[in-house]
């Protein structure tokens, strides 16, 4: 089953709800392979078994910048996990069956 979250407005943030809202301990993303780099990453340090499925990439003319913003992206991931940075919104707690 596919559930949507609408407050994981940063990866962060989703990684977090899905553990903590979401009570998932496993799950998988399915994003480009950039992005499920940086996601399945910020999982595992919170000891979350997550994995990617890397996603049809980017068209070849949002490449750059693409590749320029992951580059920001991944180093504020890195800067928030050294500096304990929490997700801005948890919410309530969705029982997934």
């Amino acid at each position: 089953m596919i559930y949507l979250d609408y407050a994981g407005v940063r990866t962060l943030d989703a990684v977090v709800r899905a553990n903590v809202v979401f009570g998932q301990n496993r799950f998988l993303v399915i994003s480009q392979r950039f992005h499920n780099e940086r996601a399945v990453y910020l999982a595992r340090t919170r000891g979350i078994e997550a994995f990617g499925y890397n996603a049809k990439d980017v068209p070849a003319s949002t490449g750059v910048k693409t590749i320029i913003r992951e580059v920001f992206a991944k180093t504020k991931a890195w800067l928030d996990l050294r500096l304990g940075v929490q997700p801005r919104y948890l919410g309530p707690q969705i029982k997934i069956e």
